[in-house]
């Protein structure tokens, strides 16, 4: 499972902060903010914030991010493999628009491209796998296709958010997709 990450940064020099996915500004992602975005129908405090999936328009989408976010803890990131080892495209019959679906017991999941988080940007930050490093999207920032990944599909270089360089995984169109395998000792994951 991974945790998507929310961003504190400033919309213009000197700007106060804002944390992405608090429309209502009162410092906390929390129940209200997606009930601002639901109910509000003036301009919120801050659009920077209430833009919660960064697409640049606030639609319902906004309040299905935030609402995620604090429902489900981010979106699940499962590896190649249907249920019993199956190949995941078994179930790509299942998937919804957004390339995602429930388990058996209601966890919403993805194996493959996260479409919902790469749609405004293919080389964005889309969450931190279970071991503790970032996973991006099938892009690097200029565009091009990840290269040298290793079997856990990643590779080491400077990202926007890690300039010095950090082990980082990306998500591909084949096989494994997302993760192959992990590269740190991965955290537990409770429900």
């Amino acid at each position: 499972m991974i945790l998507l990450v929310t961003l504190a940064a400033s919309h213009a020099p000197g700007a106060a902060e804002f944390v992405r996915g608090d429309p209502n500004n009162d410092g906390d992602i929390d129940i209200s903010d997606g009930v601002h975005l639901l109910v509000e129908s003036d301009e919120p405090t801050r659009f920077d914030a209430a833009d919660s999936n960064d697409s640049g328009e606030i639609d319902p989408s906004d309040t299905i991010y935030t609402l995620s976010f604090l429902f489900l803890g981010g979106v699940a990131f499962f590896n190649q493999y249907a249920a019993g080892f199956a190949p995941v495209s078994n179930e790509f019959p299942t998937f919804d628009i957004y390339n995602g679906h429930p388990a058996m017991r209601g966890l919403y999941h993805d194996h493959i491209e996260p479409v919902f988080i790469t749609s405004t940007s293919r080389s964005t930050l889309a969450g931190i796998q279970r071991d503790g490093f970032p996973v991006y999207g099938p892009e690097e920032v200029d565009g091009s296709s990840p290269a040298d990944l290793d079997e856990c599909n990643g590779h080491t270089h400077a990202t926007p958010e890690y300039p010095e360089g950090i082990y980082h995984y990306h998500i591909t169109a084949t096989d494994p997709y997302i993760c192959g395998c992990f590269r740190g000792t991965p955290g537990r994951v409770t429900n």
